[in-house]
């Protein structure tokens, strides 16, 4: 049976996205690309999606009559477990439905749409509950919907603020002439993590900062451990370190031994040396001093025997 549903993976492979390998100066490569067009495309989703939400109804509603006729099949069958199966049941269908729907808001952008009956109970539960509003549900899967762009965060480090030295991370993009590695069914951690930091800002990836503040130490071997390429001695980090996110795109260049292309996008952290990063940073420190007067008066309030300028030096000195 496994070796069926491979062969008919290759084979699938091979018609719909032209999966073909060849040795080109002696190293392996697979060539891929699309073989349908979009309308081709849509003449399948329109066959095979209606068909399966009539499956997913047809299975709801065999387990539900089978399970309810075990119920009522018993000697002891009381009316409050029947009318609660039938209360799950009910609302399990109303879910079902707003899945359905949508399903066909997904649909309608590729000019598909249910069969009769079945739309006409969608588009009716649509109309009528407003599932959406109430945010009873949402769309299935890790991401509802996908990045358009490749933004990459490039740290670099510094001995004198002028010459730059990029470090390079195991398994996210950085190197131009890299491939992508394989990493399944291993989840590198820190450089998913990377990957939505650039996506953000610091300010919302504190531990980005920890990160930096890190790589500036010296003979830090579990952070040294966590990266691919470190461009300075672990017994002498550099004096300053920054980050910049880069544009990243595919080189479509078939012949190079280049990767991946990229361009500067902005700048994501200043350049800032060690006592920056312990001290924190300014718009961060802002933020802090914003909620020393409110820490104050609590603990005034709390203590009202203490001094108000004892308060202010401690709290100040704790946070500073």
């Amino acid at each position: 049976m496994l070796g069926i549903v491979l062969g008919v993976t290759i084979y699938g492979s091979h018609v719909y996205f032209g999966l073909t390998p060849r040795m080109e100066q002696g190293f392996p490569i697979l060539d891929v690309g699309v073989k349908f067009s979009r309308n081709e495309w849509q003449d399948f989703v329109s066959m095979v999606v209606p068909g399966s939400v009539i499956m997913a109804i047809t299975q709801f509603v065999y387990f539900a009559v089978t399970n309810l006729i075990r119920i009522l099949s018993k000697k002891r069958a009381r009316a409050q477990n029947t009318l609660y199966f039938l209360f799950l049941v009910a609302v399990s269908f109303i879910i079902l439905l707003y899945s359905a729907e949508i399903y066909q808001n997904a649909l309608t952008s590729n000019h598909v749409t249910l069969p009769g009956p079945l739309g006409n109970i969608v588009s009716w539960a649509k109309n009528e509950i407003d599932f959406r509003s109430k945010a009873l549900c949402s769309t299935y899967g890790l991401f509802a919907s996908m990045t358009t762009s490749r933004p990459e965060i490039i740290i670099f480090g510094s001995d004198d603020g002028q010459i730059w030295k990029e470090y390079q991370f195991k398994y996210k993009s950085g190197d131009l002439f890299r491939a992508p590695p394989f990493v399944a069914p291993h989840q590198p951690r820190l450089d998913w993590q990377m990957w939505f930091a650039a996506l953000g800002s610091y300010h919302r990836n504190v531990w980005f900062v920890r990160l930096l503040e890190k790589l500036v130490q010296p003979n830090i071997t579990e952070v040294a451990e966590l990266m691919d390429e470190i461009p300075f001695p672990l017994n002498s980090p550099p004096r300053f370190i920054k980050a910049d996110v880069y544009q990243y795109t595919w080189s479509m260049n078939a012949t190079s031994p280049q990767w991946w292309n990229r361009e500067y996008f902005s700048n994501y952290l200043p350049a800032l040396t060690y006592e920056d990063l312990k001290r924190g940073l300014p718009s961060q420190l802002r933020e802090v001093r914003e909620h020393i007067p409110k820490l104050e008066t609590q603990i005034l309030q709390l203590h009202p025997q203490i001094s108000r300028y004892f308060v202010h030096v401690i709290v100040s000195v704790l946070i500073l």
